[in-house]
């Protein structure tokens, strides 16, 4: 996934534009390839399990359609070891934003106004990302930063069915990562977030 300045954007791209899909990561903006249909698979198979067991609960299981606006975490996160020393050389922080599309958001809240044009502006409880070549570096070490400094309590990385690792809230709020792996055809993983939850990874329904 080629990153590229906010600056160094052709004339008449515009990151309103609805039909195209990207994440920006201070001022860099990451276009999003077309997901494979394995990858699409493993998220609506997920989706559809948060959605039996929170039914009822006041939180809802998204798909990327939702992006998360942490505009108002800004400061914060330029202060991130992962970006400081970059924006120390930025004279003009204009457009730095961050929005990204988590291919799973799991979100307790269904107020009106934390849902804007760019996304939910809070902290979701739970956010999972489906590895993929070209996002899996931003995955597992940027993001991954950015989810544990605004306080998502569980980040999930799933590299396929039988193959994931779980980032969950530790002490003095930092991740402590646990792997997950099968060598058969189901793995099921426990959601610390909602006690005797567990997601099944079962390989017939994803393939």
């Amino acid at each position: 996934m080629l990153g590229i300045l906010v600056e160094e954007l052709e004339e008449g791209f515009e990151l309103s534009d609805e039909s195209i899909r990207y994440e920006v990561l201070g001022n860099v903006v990451y276009m999003m390839g077309t997901p494979s249909r394995q990858h699409e698979r493993i998220i609506s198979e997920l989706i559809s399990q948060f959605v039996v067991h929170l039914k009822g609960s006041g939180c809802d299981a998204y798909g990327s359609n939702i992006g998360l606006d942490l505009d108002d975490f800004l400061a914060g996160l330029m202060e991130l070891s992962c970006f400081r020393g970059y924006f120390r050389k930025k004279d003009d922080k204009r457009d730095i934003k961050f929005h990204l599309l988590p291919d799973i958001s799991v979100i307790c809240d269904r107020r009106e106004e934390m849902f804007g044009a760019n996304g939910y502006k809070g902290v979701p409880k739970i956010i999972m990302e489906v590895y993929s070549p070209s996002t899996g570096m931003n995955d597992m070490t940027i993001k991954r930063n950015i989810y544990e400094f605004i306080g998502v309590e569980e980040y999930w990385v799933i590299h396929d069915y039988c193959n994931l690792t779980v980032f969950r809230m530790g002490a003095g709020g930092k991740y402590e990562a646990k792997e997950y792996f099968s060598e058969g055809d189901i793995l099921d993983v426990p959601v610390g977030e909602f006690p005797g939850f567990s997601v099944r990874f079962d390989k017939a329904d994803f393939l």
